[in-house]
């Protein structure tokens, strides 16, 4: 394919300024002064108009520039001919865990990357790994650091701040965060598919269905298949969960007929199996049946939520002693804020503890935690019980405040979508 002469010079025009923001921050990072590095070489004028990106650059004096800070200038321009970050999303999502582990080995050791790309990559990978407390360690320091970034930098930066607050729950952060994300242009296809699934991940917590459906007939029409297929099952299971709101039982035979035809023993395609059908049970009041299909599985916190959800409404709780049992070991982090103080309260409520008690944990920490730790499932379950609580100690004044603030927020909700 002939490439014609202002693409090439756009390529050129932004190889350059890569080079010489890099040139630039390598300079800065070993502490080095401008006569330091341009002496025997060039002028500091030259050098310091070279870095900022005034003149176009020359090879020789570049490859003699970059040995006075001990990076070859040939293995520089080599492993820049690719984007570090995408290189790594693309490794990931093809399951192509060795080339990950080598490249992100090979990164650590090389010296060809910039301190904050280093930062950003181990961030990635802690966030893959669900490392969230080293993630806050390292985000805390990138912010103290006040790197320079290039515009793919600051994307990739927003993008892994959203996916932090996604995975640790914090539904409202993440949206936040999410809206500044989607207004940058995103040049690179695989990287907007990726955004855009993180997108449909964090409407479906937020319940915003029409968006959600929406968006995920566009998904699987349009985003590369070898390399989401394994998110086209899982989005799949969800709107069957969806459809349920209609069609339980229907739904119940379709997603076990769905599930029993992949065949398959991905971990990740399992979990999303359970939890998806442990919603249809719940949408439709089958707590019994939610613990029961989910007393063997692996605890994960959408698993737990959904099982101290269960416990929470069932009639006779202590049959399921077994279930307490594992809850009890359950290790909730400080990421499982709201699920952990839910779960208190159910154990408030199976031992019959005084309704003060149980109010202020119930008002003053669950309702309060929705701020940050919103997740639809949850708060629908939160307000039934509110308002069953309220109810139950003759309290229909607040009962019936509760009741307004709940149907104000579905009118809001209905109007974003």
């Amino acid at each position: 394919m002939k490439i014609d002469s202002k693409f090439q010079s756009e390529l050129t025009e932004n190889y350059q300024t890569e080079l010489a923001r890099i040139l630039k921050a390598k300079r800065l990072e070993q502490g080095k002064s401008l006569m330091e590095v341009a002496s025997g070489i060039c002028s500091v004028s030259y050098l310091s108009r070279l870095e900022n990106n005034q003149i176009k650059f020359q090879d020789p004096y570049l490859k003699m520039l970059f040995e006075k800070l001990a990076i070859n200038y040939d293995e520089l321009k080599k492993a820049r001919k690719q984007n570090l970050f995408l290189s790594l999303i693309k490794k990931n999502l093809l399951h192509q865990t060795i080339a990950y582990k080598e490249m992100l080995n090979e990164m650590v050791k090389s010296n060809n990357y910039l301190d904050v790309e280093r930062e950003l990559v181990l961030l990635y990978d802690n966030l893959l790994e669900n490392n969230f407390d080293e993630a806050t360690f390292i985000m805390a320091k990138i912010d103290a650091n006040n790197y320079y970034y290039s515009n793919m930098e600051k994307i990739f930066y927003i993008y892994l701040v959203v996916l932090f607050y996604y995975k640790t729950g914090q539904i409202n952060m993440a949206y936040r965060h999410l809206k500044v994300l989607l207004s940058y242009k995103i040049d690179d296809e695989i990287l907007y598919w990726v955004i855009f699934e993180l997108t449909m991940e964090i409407n479906f917590e937020l319940g915003k269905n029409t968006i959600y459906i929406r968006d995920y007939m566009r998904f699987i029409k349009d985003a590369p298949a070898n390399y989401f297929t394994n998110h086209f099952i899982c989005h799949k299971f969800k709107m069957i969960y969806l459809e349920s709101m209609d069609a339980f039982s229907q739904s119940v035979d379709k997603i076990k007929t769905y599930f029993s035809e992949l065949n398959t023993s991905d971990e990740n395609i399992k979990e999303a199996y359970y939890y998806c059908l442990g919603l249809i049970y719940l949408q439709a009041n089958k707590y019994e049946m939610v613990l029961q299909l989910l007393s063997e599985v692996k605890l994960r916190p959408q698993i737990v939520k959904l099982l101290v959800i269960a416990l929470m409404n069932v009639e006779n709780a202590t049959s399921y002693y077994h279930i307490i049992k594992m809850l009890n070991n359950y290790p909730f982090s400080k990421y499982d804020e709201l699920i952990k103080n839910l779960y208190d309260y159910t154990m408030l409520k199976i031992g019959n503890a005084n309704a003060f008690k149980m109010n202020s944990l119930l008002k003053n920490k669950i309702y309060n935690n929705l701020q940050s730790y919103f997740n639809q499932i949850a708060y629908q379950a939160i307000i039934k019980e509110l308002l069953l609580f309220d109810v139950k100690n003759s309290k229909y004044k607040d009962g019936c405040h509760l009741m307004i603030n709940y149907f104000n927020k579905l009118k809001n909700q209905i109007i974003d979508e």
